[in-house]
């Protein structure tokens, strides 16, 4: 199980049957691939629920078939693309997975770079859960949310999370933020830094600090798991270190999980039924997580 306590855990794990897999799979377009292998149970879905104006403002919300006591503890999952690219439909693996195990899922579709820059990626995710906030009674849904998300997705939900006038904004409380779950991060980056993310920041980044979570971390920061595979060249693990070192000091419990042989894609490509390893799935542990908050 992935405790909040004590304040900073770290894992060193090494899924070596999963690693040959997702070499395997990311020869093929994996997250394509993904879809044909998943199954279609475990869940029900409610399609396309509309936060805002412009066509991809959408979400997904998967729900669990079986309706336990209580509210239901729920994601909303930001998927990743370099802000550029990506749907909310690749993702209904994230669906299942969490659904299958009791949990709802908001996999949120959101306005992507060069028709929109930061910060309306997570002003856009901020609204989403506000709408998701607004149908959570018809559903029996938590009042608060953990805010999770792959890759730039990763570096949405962290925004969100670590900056509360992101969801103030969109006329949520920050008390909402139940939990960060940030797979595969650029959250720790100056993104003026690098070619690829400088234009999709440009706006704000050279005068603000909303761009970087890394300077978000406080002491009102909600519990948060980062993971970060040791083999990723694209999004070095530096970034999850050092949040997790900067969440640690100001007293936020978090867990820090480094997966030995997986890259960029594997922490998320673990989540799925087809990936999942061991008597302990990744996906388990993370559910637990989130009903023990």
């Amino acid at each position: 199980m992935l405790s909040p306590r004590p304040r900073l855990r770290r894992i060193l794990s090494t899924p070596l049957a999963l690693f040959g897999a997702t070499l395997a799979l990311a020869a093929c377009s994996p997250l394509g691939a993904l879809d044909t292998l998943v199954p279609k149970t475990g869940y029900r879905l409610l399609a396309d629920v509309v936060y805002g104006d412009d066509p991809a403002m959408r979400f997904d919300l998967y729900l669990p078939q079986g309706r336990e006591a209580g509210a239901v503890p729920t994601l909303v999952f930001f998927h990743g693309g370099s802000w550029r690219s990506g749907t909310k439909e690749g993702y209904r693996f994230i669906g299942q997975a969490f659904a299958s195990r009791g949990l709802a899922v908001a996999v949120v579709g959101y306005r992507k770079f060069p028709a929109v820059r930061f910060p309306t990626f997570a002003a856009d995710g901020a609204r989403a859960v506000a709408r998701l906030m607004e149908i959570a009674p018809d559903h029996g849904l938590s009042e608060r949310v953990v805010l999770m998300g792959h890759s730039s997705g990763a570096h949405t939900a962290a925004a969100i999370a670590l900056d509360p006038t992101f969801l103030e904004a969109a006329g949520v409380p920050p008390t909402a933020r139940a939990g960060l779950i940030a797979l595969s991060g650029p959250v720790s980056i100056d993104p003026m830094d690098y070619d690829k993310t400088r234009p999709v920041f440009a706006p704000v980044a050279d005068t603000e600090t909303r761009g970087r979570p890394l300077l978000h971390a406080s002491a009102d920061d909600p519990p948060t798991v980062l993971i970060h595979g040791v083999a990723d060249d694209t999004v070095y693990p530096i970034n999850s270190e050092k949040l997790a070192e900067a969440l640690d000091a100001r007293g936020v419990p978090v867990t820090l999980s480094l997966r030995e042989g997986e890259g960029h894609i594997g922490p998320l490509l673990a989540l799925s039924h087809p990936f999942e390893a061991g008597e302990d799935p990744l996906a388990t542990r993370l559910a637990d997580w989130v009903r023990g908050l």
